[in-house]
């Protein structure tokens, strides 16, 4: 660890700067230091622990600061970090951050409120517990938002046919009360959509399975503002079980699905937030659906996964946002659906589990993708093989996957995936769903939402797992 005097030299240097920062991609936090007000004169630094919940305690005074990083990015002069932090006696805020001297170190500088020009509110605890959801559903998407409410929108119950079932339904869930509550309607039901948080702070609703209709055209966002739904375009080919991702420029790229006429989809869109349409872009080379799309540091798309009819694909592609074009990008050992991708710190991909469209029906392979040469190589397997579960990204830059469903089980443990060691450990937090959603909160803590049963009906249930308290 530096010394006090090497760290108040590093922090002078960022605060003095303008810090014309030559990273574009997102930055992996090496540390995070907070500085208590008590202290300031005495420039004395302690560090704060990256995962999850934390505290520390000053030498002479018992103020303690507790926090939670989600995440480190460089946005263009500016490099923010984005979490949250609280006084145990008094309420404070963060007011300078920064990756300093190459990234080298990441640093939480917290100060008291200026009541007089900014009131500090009152205390809010987390809730310990969740309530259910309002309304049993499958199928829907979960988005969390900026302030660590999360946003449920449509999905389907129950499991009595493809064409009856899709709610309009949404419902806000509150981290201090641990409550939901009714967040209006979109105006067309639907499931099997997808909803993308916007740099805005929006939430884009795209295409998806309706009642009346078969796929849905119609795209709607939400605006945190005025707490409603407005229409927000048309796809250019409706589709459901495709997928969204969020450009850097805050463009959405949208990929795949099945829809149009009776088809599975090669087919891509692009769309632009201040016209609110969309436009074509160049082609997958393969059709699929029930893939995964996630975005690169380097600012292109990975598409992982999916099939055509019941085929699993294995051909990854990388859409570039400079030429619009899709371009192979390597080649995965079990081609896959019902799968998980996730963008580990390091830049990696690590695609997990899912269905290989026969016999066995669910696998507990795990491959690793290399941005940089688009090699895939095997990684440390599950425990238990699953498909239809999440894997979410913690602070910690492990990985937690839970659920899910396999021939012979429908409740098994979660296992945790570790950053230090590349492994798998089983982690003492068995669930039942499957095809539920899964999202981290800012305190580190994971909500997982709804889902499927084991009697085939769809789930209110809602859990808040601790994935530190697991591991305990």
């Amino acid at each position: 660890m530096p010394t006090d005097e090497q760290m108040n030299d590093i922090v002078d240097t960022w605060l003095e700067s303008t810090n014309d920062s030559p990273h574009s991609a997102p930055l992996t936090v090496a540390r995070v230091m907070a500085r208590l007000p008590q202290t300031r004169q005495r420039r004395t630094w302690w560090p704060l622990s990256l995962r999850g919940r934390a505290a520390v305690t000053t030498p002479d005074t018992s103020d303690k600061v507790a926090g939670s990083v989600t995440k480190a990015a460089v946005s263009g002069r500016s490099p923010t970090l984005t979490g949250s932090t609280r006084s145990m006696l008094s309420p404070v805020k963060i007011v300078t951050t920064g990756a300093v001297l190459a990234a080298v170190s990441v640093f939480l500088i917290a100060q008291p409120f200026d009541r007089a020009d900014d009131p500090a509110p009152a205390i809010q605890v987390p809730a310990t517990e969740s309530g259910p959801l309002i309304e049993a559903r499958q199928l829907h998407t979960a988005t969390a938002l900026g302030d660590g409410r999360v946003l449920v929108i449509g999905g389907k119950t129950p499991l009595d046919g493809p064409n009856t079932g899709a709610l309009a339904t949404a419902e806000m869930w509150d981290p201090v009360s641990g409550d939901f509550a009714p967040a209006g309607s979109v105006t067309a039901a639907r499931y099997g959509h997808t909803a993308t948080l916007l740099s805005d702070g929006r939430v884009l609703v795209i295409g998806g399975y309706g009642n009346d209709a078969l796929w849905l055209d119609t795209a709607e966002v939400w605006d945190p503002a005025t707490g409603e739904f407005t229409s927000a375009g048309s796809l250019n080919v409706g589709r459901h079980a495709h997928a969204a991702t969020l450009l850097p420029d805050g463009r959405v790229l949208v990929t795949g699905g099945y829809g149009g006429e009776w088809e599975w989809l090669s087919s891509a869109e692009v769309w632009d937030p201040e016209t609110e349409t969309f436009t074509p872009t160049g082609d997958l080379s393969e059709a699929r659906w029930e893939h995964d799309a996630v975005a690169l540091p380097d600012g292109r798309v990975l598409i992982v996964g999916g099939a055509e009819t019941i085929t699993p694909r294995t051909l990854l592609e990388a859409w570039n946002p400079e030429t619009g074009e899709f371009a192979a990008a390597g080649e995965l050992e079990q081609g896959r659906t019902s799968h998980s991708t996730t963008v580990l710190a390091d830049g990696r991909v690590l695609i997990v589990a899912g269905s290989p469209g026969g016999e066995p029906w669910e696998v507990a392979s795990v491959e690793i993708w290399d941005p940089a040469t688009n090699a895939v190589s095997a990684g440390d397997a599950l425990d238990f093989a699953r498909s239809g579960h999440t894997a979410t990204l913690l602070p910690t830059g492990d990985v937690l996957v839970v659920g899910g469903t396999r021939s012979d089980a429908i409740e098994m443990p979660a296992e945790l995936w570790d950053a230090e060691t590349d492994s798998f450990e089983v982690a003492d937090m068995p669930t039942q769903q499957y095809g539920h959603t899964a999202n981290l909160l800012p305190d580190g803590r994971v909500l997982i939402l709804g889902g499927l049963v084991s009697d085939q009906e769809s789930s209110s249930a809602a859990e808040l797992l601790d994935p530190e308290a697991a591991l305990e």
